[in-house]
């Protein structure tokens, strides 16, 4: 993920010009000749100045039409990308307090801070709601899945989520077990009980106050990055249907949230911001899908606008050149950026907010970019003689939500290839205080999952009796750790720590009904009933 930006050097030598304070003449900076001669323009006849203006107009004008388009591109991605200044947002400015929420007891410090009064309140028109997104057919597909005659509004993709009989259903028929479930509810409690007073979490789970030494659970993950921490710490609890209103963890889901609409940081006309020193741009999609989703299964009017300024912030921060995301807004992007970044727009199309075509025209350029055998492997910043699984399973899923149909032959070789390489279940016997006994990359198995379910078929049966089995069996019964995971598994699994381990391995197993798959033509009534 991203590293700490650096502080601007300090400035030194030189006098501060008085401007009316009240010094004396003589502690006052000589004024400047060049100031003088400003005045003297100013001081210039009218037509004098306009003649002037307009021949230095005219010679711009010729620069641009003999040194090509490129140039011209170029000074306009410079316009585009540096001449909005940003501001973060004042917290007294924002307001959480007033959502009527069905509370649990909170402590009188989260009250205190809820309690102060906050908007947040977008500065102009979103272009999502200017520009509606006319979408491509996987995104789209969601309406194949309606009830005859019906309509899918806003956010009744979620609707499964908030029916407790509707997910039974779905964990039965899709290929979950009542251990996968047990497995999903201890691993929510561990992430529960490392929530830290202000709402939020911190990929050093260890951080903060400890009674009862219960942050004794081992590999913590690197400091400065609460932003990515709070929005994967709040994933698996909206997946598994726990929101605000509804269920057992409804302090724990409003106090997360409360503490992102808090520090939702204000980019002006492009939205508003996620960014933190250690997950930039990855931080910001992941926040922006809990938004979203929070939204679309509640419907509560507090979590849209910092929804929309979020998205609003992907369509602006998209490489306008080669069509990806990365660390930073506007950077040439990789292929595992683009891939959260797509998971949040597809969210927000899910909760009734539509971002413009180009954007997904733009993501599919990177993806043919970046892609090796017509499309069946995935690099990361470009197409690569030996491209990693990871980037392989990001590149395909985000195919399939940008428009490949489930018959398409690419696919077909795709989903035989990765079923070919199974989950990764590697173990290591023996482990200390900074390894695990699992080496596995979840990060291939979460994306993998995803793209086996949506398949459905015998690919994902076989997919899903290794990779079910491996999760309930790796997930720690020890103490402090009980209901946790740690996949001792390259830069991620330590830059995230326990915390990434555990939600992202909740959230593979909840993938019976998290999403409705996108290849589906029958009525939703065929998976489960319908209210």
């Amino acid at each position: 993920m991203g590293s700490v930006p650096a502080t601007a050097p300090p400035v030194t030598g030189g006098a501060t010009a008085a401007t009316g304070t009240g010094e004396p003449d003589d502690q006052r900076e000589e004024r400047p000749a060049w100031l003088d001669r400003f005045t003297l323009l100013l001081a210039l006849p009218s037509f004098l100045i306009s003649l002037i203006v307009h021949v230095v107009m005219t010679a711009v004008a010729a620069l641009i039409v003999f040194t090509g388009p490129q140039v011209m591109q170029v000074a306009l991605n410079a316009t585009s990308s540096d001449s909005v200044a940003t501001d973060e947002l004042d917290l007294n400015d924002l307001d959480f307090s007033e959502m009527e929420l069905e509370q649990a007891e909170l402590s009188e410090s989260m009250e205190s801070l809820l309690d102060t009064p906050t908007e947040f309140a977008l500065e102009t028109p979103t272009v999502l709601d200017t520009m509606p997104l006319i979408v491509p057919d996987a995104m789209a597909s969601l309406a194949e899945m309606m009830p005859a005659g019906g309509e899918m509004g806003m956010g009744e993709a979620f609707n499964h989520r908030n029916n407790a009989d509707a997910r039974e259903q779905m964990l039965k028929n899709n290929g979950g077990t009542a251990a996968s479930e047990a497995a999903v509810e201890l691993g929510l409690k561990w992430i529960a009980a490392h929530q830290l007073p202000d709402g939020s979490w911190d990929l050093n789970h260890q951080a903060g106050p400890n009674p009862g030494n219960f942050r004794r659970s081992p590999n913590p993950g690197l400091p400065e990055g609460k932003f990515g921490a709070t929005g994967l710490a709040l994933l698996p609890f909206l997946g598994k249907g726990y929101t605000h209103m509804e269920g057992k963890y409804q302090a724990t889901v409003r106090n997360g949230l409360a503490f992102l609409i808090r520090n939702i940081k204000n980019e002006g006309r492009n939205g508003g911001s996620f960014h933190d020193a250690r997950g930039t741009m990855y931080s910001h999609a992941i926040c922006t899908i809990v938004l979203c989703e929070a939204f679309g299964m509640t419907k509560d009017p507090k979590l849209r606008d910092p929804a929309v300024a979020a998205l609003r912030y992907i369509v602006f921060s998209q490489d306008p050149i080669g069509g990806g995301w990365r660390y930073q807004p506007q950077q040439p992007g990789d292929t595992s950026a683009v891939g959260w970044q797509l998971m949040a727009l597809k969210s927000g199309s899910m909760m009734g907010e539509n971002a413009p075509p180009f954007v997904f025209e733009r993501t599919k350029k990177f993806l043919n970019y970046v892609q090796s055998d017509g499309g069946v492997r995935y690099g990361y910043t470009g197409p690569s003689a030996a491209p990693g699984r990871g980037t392989t399973s990001v590149g395909v899923l985000s195919r399939m939500y940008l428009g490949w149909n489930k018959d398409n032959p690419t696919l077909q070789e795709a989903i035989e290839y990765l079923g070919d390489l199974g989950p990764d279940t590697r173990m290591e016997a023996g482990g200390n205080e900074r390894r695990s006994d699992a080496e596995a990359n979840m990060y291939f198995n979460y994306y993998t999952t995803q793209i086996m379910r949506h398949h459905g078929g015998k690919p994902w049966e076989k997919w899903n009796e290794v990779m079910r089995e491996f999760l309930i069996s790796s997930q720690s019964k020890e103490p402090f750790t009980e209901g946790s995971w740690f996949f001792d598994n390259g830069h991620s699994s330590h830059v995230g720590g326990r915390l990434y381990s555990t939600s992202m391995a909740v959230m593979t197993l909840e993938v019976y009904y998290r999403h409705l798959p996108l290849y589906r033509s029958e009525a939703l009534e065929d998976e489960f009933p319908l209210d």
